[in-house]
């Protein structure tokens, strides 16, 4: 809408919820919210592509994934040799345009940006003394949408930790 896209968390992807058969968690941390994001995925015969989380959530992930005695436990995330983070065997994108507190799992393979306009780009002196001081305005623009059949929309699951978790522990 406008002159901005929307995205794929504003407009395609569904709420999370609270898988059937998991029973009732206690202390329920940030990976295995993200793991039942996947498992909502996987149940709606989707293969999550890449996990979307600001870089301050994928710290506390590690930070808070300690026993009682402030022993780092077994993680369901692991770290390759790459640097790379993965829960549940996809990749942790961390992107700051990621609220805190919010993410976004997904099969990215079936959103598409369609573009109708390939981008343009102009250059402009709007009069003598831009010419004369040496400047320019220079703009780009192209059109295009962000396209995602609706029966593939379940193919994204978004959702707060801070809700994520009470829906895990209830």
């Amino acid at each position: 809408t406008g002159n901005n896209l929307s995205g794929i968390y504003a407009v395609f992807a569904t709420a999370i919820a609270r898988q059937t058969g998991i029973g009732t968690l206690t202390g329920v941390t940030y990976a295995e919210v993200i793991r039942n994001a996947v498992l909502q995925l996987k149940k709606k015969n989707f293969k999550g592509t890449a996990i979307v989380i600001n870089p301050s959530d994928a710290a506390l992930m590690e930070f808070k994934d300690r026993d009682t005695t402030g022993q780092y436990k077994f993680p369901l995330f692991y770290v390759n040799a790459n640097g790379e983070t993965k829960v549940a065997g996809l990749p942790v994108i961390e992107d700051n345009n990621m609220t805190e507190g919010s993410f976004l799992v997904g099969d990215f393979s079936r959103a598409k940006l369609r573009v109708k306009r390939q981008l343009e780009y102009k250059l402009f002196d709007q009069d003598a003394q831009n010419a004369k001081n040496d400047l320019y305005t220079c703009t780009m623009s192209m059109r295009a949408a962000l396209v995602c059949p609706t029966p593939n929309r379940v193919g994204f699951v978004k959702g707060t930790f801070a809700t994520a978790i009470t829906a895990l522990q209830a």
